[in-house]
């Protein structure tokens, strides 16, 4: 039993937080593989089928509807079970159902396996963002969120160009792409059964210390569990999704700590509201675009590319520009939070990030509608990856804002309805869309019109922008931010219990 218990101390010793953070990126990367590979082969089950183009869109609407429905779902239950054992089912059910799409024989099975997969992925995109908030450095917060979120366009761009590697090396069946998804993903799957599901500074602030505690993972007040009680603060309780504060008059029971009291708060943040509206509409057009790219410069009359060379190109277009994108978002934002000389608030955080996505999505829209009408494919691959990389450069400002713009304790939730509204609103319906578009019109009419709906999310980030700034409710702030007002000054003070005051009340 010592021997045991010895061991398993060791285990927890090998990881730190960064190592962590590795390894939920590496994760990350391997479930937007998937994507990837589901768009690249996606002209190999039309052939293999014979699909409509709202039916080849609605093989992304399964797995997408899966995911953004179950999301909330996993984000509710990380406050009764320890969330690392939630990723660990997860992970097992995306195990499983990529492996059933590679048994799929087919469009009802696939649709199924698809659907299974969105739940899978769900439970770990629900839970990890908040974790690397949490462990992250204050002068290096949004560089690890741009570490763990440049997977995203890494993992897809991966997922490309592995279907045109299975075809040089032979492997035409797309079924086979699935079942070695299956085999990669297994092993982290088993790993997640070793890793701690949290961890804590010592006392003196320099050691980490690793703790599989069933805690919950979207508060920094942390504490030890006694009898289901976790503790949360000096004289506060959460006990059945209340928050139970003990004062020497009894005991007082905030209901706003229920799965619906929590969204009720969040769904009447402004400022989440409309950063999330916003992401939603860029979900819109990058979704539609990762899923119908490489099959649009196939089939498009004016550039006709061959599979292999769509997959690769896109895939490296992709890799290239996410990457860079993604880092370099993630570094202007820390210099820009750096250069305040004031105590930094979250509500300073909120404020450069929001303003940071909207300069850089305004700079990527223009190039990617001139994209989107070019007919020389060299042309198309200059203008989309501008667009691409000042678009992708959005992903972790707007994802560090969209935590730092809610209480602590309602991140986790925080995300998981950001996740239901990004894809329910997003790239949920954009396949589908896509494909009705081009089936009635055209390709290069999709792509357009595609490329024009960008500009809906540079209005909602613009008027999270003006809330941010102003905080004097929405029509107010637009108001002033469209006459060029000038915002007050506030000390940092004022400005922290005023955010404070806005996420309790509303």
């Amino acid at each position: 039993m010592a021997k045991t218990a010895s061991s398993k101390a060791e285990v927890l010793q090998c990881w730190t937080p960064f190592t962590l953070v590795i390894f939920l990126t590496v994760i990350n990367l391997i479930n937007y593989l998937d994507r990837g590979v589901m768009a690249g082969v996606v002209p190999k089950i039309n052939d293999e089928w014979d699909l409509t183009g709202f039916q080849t869109g609605f093989l992304s609407g399964c797995f997408i509807f899966g995911y953004m429905c179950s999301s909330p779902v996993f984000a509710h239950f990380d406050t009764r079970f320890p969330p690392m054992r939630i990723v660990t089912f997860g992970l097992g059910m995306w195990v499983f159902a990529t492996a059933l799409a590679g048994f799929a024989s087919n469009f009802y099975v696939l649709c199924l396996a698809r659907t299974l997969t969105g739940i899978g992925e769900a439970s770990f995109v629900s839970l990890a963002p908040p974790f690397v908030d949490d462990n992250a450095p204050p002068e290096k917060k949004t560089r690890w969120l741009a570490l763990f979120f440049m997977a995203i366009p890494v993992g897809q761009a991966m997922g490309y160009m592995f279907v045109t590697v299975l075809g040089w090396i032979g492997v035409d069946n797309w079924h086979v792409a699935f079942f070695c998804e299956a085999v990669i993903m297994l092993p982290l799957a088993i790993l997640t059964l070793f890793a701690p599901t949290q961890y804590k500074l010592d006392a003196d602030g320099t050691n980490l210390q690793s703790t599989q505690e069933a805690l919950l993972p979207n508060s920094k007040q942390r504490s030890s569990s006694l009898n289901g009680r976790h503790m949360i603060g000096e004289g506060a309780t959460s006990l059945g999704g209340y928050i139970v504060i003990e004062d020497e008059e009894g005991i007082v029971q905030d209901k706003r700590n229920t799965f619906w009291g929590r969204t009720v708060t969040l769904l009447s943040n402004s400022l989440y509201l409309f950063i999330v509206l916003g992401y939603s509409a860029y979900s819109f057009v990058v979704g539609g675009l990762a899923y119908w790219g490489p099959t649009y410069l196939v089939e498009e009359d004016e550039i006709k590319m061959s599979l292999a060379d769509a997959n690769i190109g896109f895939g490296a277009l992709t890799v290239v520009c996410g990457l860079l994108g993604t880092v370099i978002g993630g570094v202007a934002q820390d210099l820009m939070i750096s250069r305040i000389k004031t105590t930094i608030t979250d509500h300073q955080r909120v404020l450069v990030g929001v303003k940071l996505s909207l300069i850089l999505a305004c700079i990527g829209f223009p190039f990617a509608m001139v994209a989107s009408f070019m007919t020389d494919k060299i042309l198309f691959f200059v203008f989309l990856s501008i667009a691409e990389l000042f678009i992708f450069g959005t992903t972790a400002p707007i994802n560090a804002c969209l935590m730092a713009s809610v209480a602590e304790q309602h991140r986790a939730q925080a995300m998981a309805l950001s996740v239901l509204g990004i894809h329910l609103l997003g790239d949920f319906p954009s396949p589908m869309l896509f494909g009705v578009v081009k089936d009635v019109t055209s390709f290069r009419v999709a792509m357009v019109a595609l490329s024009a709906y960008f500009s809906i999310c540079l209005l909602f980030w613009f008027i999270a922008f003006a809330v941010a700034q102003h905080g004097a409710g929405i029509r107010r702030s637009l108001q002033m931010a469209l006459t060029f007002r000038k915002p007050r000054r506030v000390s940092a003070e004022v400005a922290a219990e005023s955010l404070t005051a806005s996420l309790v009340n509303m």
